[in-house]
């Protein structure tokens, strides 16, 4: 199952088609566990679809009058773990709703994750120089100084604030007037609270976090990444992690954790082609078949932001049994950092230690659904020519056909220039990956 946004054309002239396109191929880009992936872009004369993976357990207003605090706590670092990311690679979202926040599927412990990115944009400067002007958004989430007119990224992180306040409040929210269009000048005029009812049992440490998140002077209130780090939600973290009756997102099983952690030990060993497409699988399998290899994702992100970092690195794999030395650990996250952006992102992670989980991932249709990305003349058998395409974006036409080459050479059983469709099965087939040795 796939979603599709549809998105008429003829509503869009100019700067504003240039725009959205330019819009789409850098959202494609944002690589995080939670934030709705984008699989496939399709454009004919009239429209643009893209296809988005499906979140099948609807939005936060469906759970929430059954959310404990603790549940909160956990659905906002996952939020605000989103927004960090976003705001990292200069996207500001400026629609953060309870709309926009899905969750994966109807299990009781799924994630969730960020989705529409229509009203989005893209910084054009360095963050702490940039502002915005248009009004956009959403009445009940709208921050003061979007409604005044001038604001930068912040503005996503007190919306984070209303999120917060709402579901930990059971919907009730901190501005409402009988018309939607007199909501806005409510906000202007001040100071919401959190004495009703509704906030009985709530406690002073998550009123905390709400009121840090919803701060009027935009040089007092947090960045995302500074609200991640809050007391509050590391405190339920902790609690989630001790708890007997849950299994939290970044605790997997210890079998688990360990074939992770001996796949990574063996990354650089198989053809570079094999890892291409299993970069690709990671990309498009279904989140269900993920649990295991996410699991130890987010073991590793100790800071919960959506990448991995050196320093992160090492201090998980120097506690295996393994006693790798520092220049060990070192080349192991280079090979698996293959953007080379001084990070292991979520996909890189994930084709690494597709393999290694209890459940079967790589299954003959992601494997048919990798070879024909990668097939780029649909010509039946993957080319060095073909391939030099796939590199041009990031290496010059030169380093990229021989990289191409390479990839070729690893697994041409057949010796003749290209893989066949069975060629790249049997990658998936053979222990090695490769040549039979």
């Amino acid at each position: 199952m796939f979603a599709l946004k549809e998105i008429e054309k003829e509503f869009l002239f100019g700067t504003y088609m240039k725009e959205l396109r330019n819009e789409v191929e850098v959202l494609s880009t944002l690589d995080h566990p939670h934030i709705v992936r984008t699989l496939e872009t399709f454009e004919n004369r009239e429209m643009m679809y893209l296809v988005m993976e499906y979140c099948s357990g609807g939005d936060l207003w469906k759970r929430i009058n059954n959310l404990t605090e603790r549940d909160v706590a956990n659905i906002m670092s996952q939020v605000l773990s989103a927004v960090a990311f976003c705001h990292q690679h200069k996207v500001v979202h400026r629609d953060i709703k309870l709309e926009n926040v899905l969750y994966e599927t109807d299990a009781v412990d799924a994630p969730v994750k960020l989705i529409d990115f229509g009203l989005s944009q893209m910084y054009k400067r360095a963050r702490d120089e940039y502002t915005m002007k248009l009004q956009v958004g959403t009445a009940y989430t709208l921050s003061p100084e979007l409604i005044e007119g001038e604001y930068n990224e912040k503005t996503d992180v007190w919306s984070c604030g209303v999120v917060a306040y709402m579901l930990l409040s059971k919907g009730s929210r901190p501005f409402d007037a009988p018309e939607k269009k007199d909501v806005p000048s409510k906000i202007k005029e001040g100071a919401y609270t959190m004495d009703g009812p509704e906030w009985d049992g709530v406690s002073e440490q998550a009123q905390e976090f709400v009121a840090s998140l919803m701060e009027y002077d935009t040089e007092k209130r947090l960045l995302a990444e500074e609200a991640l780090q809050s007391p509050w939600l590391q405190q339920n973290i902790k609690d989630s992690q001790q708890h007997e009756e849950l299994q939290p997102l970044d605790e997997p099983e210890p079998e688990v954790m360990e074939s992770v952690q001996e796949a990574l030990l063996h990354v650089g060993e198989e053809p570079q082609l094999k890892r291409l497409a299993k970069m690709i699988i990671a990309h498009c399998a279904p989140a269900h078949k993920l649990q295991d290899p996410r699991q130890a994702f987010e073991a590793f992100d100790n800071t919960h932001d959506g990448t991995i970092s050196y320093r992160e690195f090492q201090q998980t794999l120097s506690e295996t049994k393994w006693d790798l030395s520092n220049q060990q650990i070192r080349e192991i996250f280079s090979e698996l950092d293959q953007n080379e952006t001084g990070v292991i992102n979520y996909t890189e992670f994930l084709s690494a230690t597709l393999e290694t989980t209890t459940e079967t991932i790589i299954d003959n249709e992601l494997i048919e659904e990798a070879f024909e990305k990668l097939d780029v003349d649909h010509s039946g058998a993957i080319t060095k020519e073909g391939l030099g395409e796939v590199f041009e974006s990031k290496h010059s036409d030169a380093v990229g056909e021989d990289i191409a080459e390479e990839m070729i050479a690893e697994v041409d059983t057949k010796q003749q220039d290209k893989i066949s469709y069975d060629e790249f099965k049997e990658m998936f087939n053979n222990k090695e990956g490769g040549l039979e040795k």
